[in-house]
């Protein structure tokens, strides 16, 4: 029996991965289409899921969480793991952030993007290189007002970012960059208010 082989399609054209953008992709989630339960997130146009978290991430994590809600003023709150607009390729889910008003200003408007946000916290075990390469350049470019913490568990450090700029070819910068190690404090100026400094026990170990 002769055997038919499928010709090979050729046009002088290449297949390109089609973007997703940030609309579409908030109207996935809102149909149901992204489960609930999964993290999901978008990035350069393409859907992610974050891995799961080690033990040490997850008490970091917390351990920021607990300081920082202990030590904001009134209209500045936390938001954990939750989808931040960026731009419209890009909404990812950073461990921590803070944003501007109230958590119910969100319900039914949009999520929060650019202007909103003073603080991103980022905890890194196995994605340091993310973290402080595109992660950082992206958060620097869209989000103006923010400071930028990455926690750095392999190195027992935590490094605080400020003053974003954007840096033409490149994404952006921050022109600040801090390193508290053991025994060292942690200070944080949020929204034109300085907060009470974070001892590095207090959130890492």
């Amino acid at each position: 029996m002769a055997t038919v082989s499928e010709a090979p399609i050729t046009g002088g054209y290449e297949e390109m991965p089609y973007a997703i953008t940030s609309d579409i992709f908030f109207r996935m989630v809102g149909e149901g289409l992204i489960p609930e339960d999964r993290r999901v997130f978008l990035w350069s146009g393409r859907l992610y899921e974050k891995m799961a978290k080690s033990k040490a991430h997850s008490a970091v994590q917390n351990a920021f969480n607990q300081a920082l809600t202990r030590r904001l003023p009134s209209g500045l709150f936390v938001g954990n793991e939750n989808p931040l607009r960026l731009d419209e390729t890009h909404v990812p889910l950073p461990d921590l952030v803070v944003v501007r008003g109230n958590p119910l200003d969100f319900f039914d408007t949009r999520y929060p993007e650019g202007e909103d946000v003073v603080l991103v916290v980022e905890v890194a075990v196995s994605s340091r290189i993310a973290d402080l390469g595109a992660r950082l350049r992206r958060y620097a470019s869209t989000l103006p007002q923010a400071a930028y913490i990455v926690a750095d568990i392999a190195h027992r450090q935590i490094l605080l970012h400020t003053t974003p700029r954007v840096v033409n070819g490149t994404g952006g910068a921050y022109e600040h960059r801090s390193v508290i190690n053991p025994g060292e404090m942690l200070p944080l100026r949020l929204d034109n208010v300085d907060l009470e400094p974070i001892p590095y026990e207090e959130v890492m170990r």
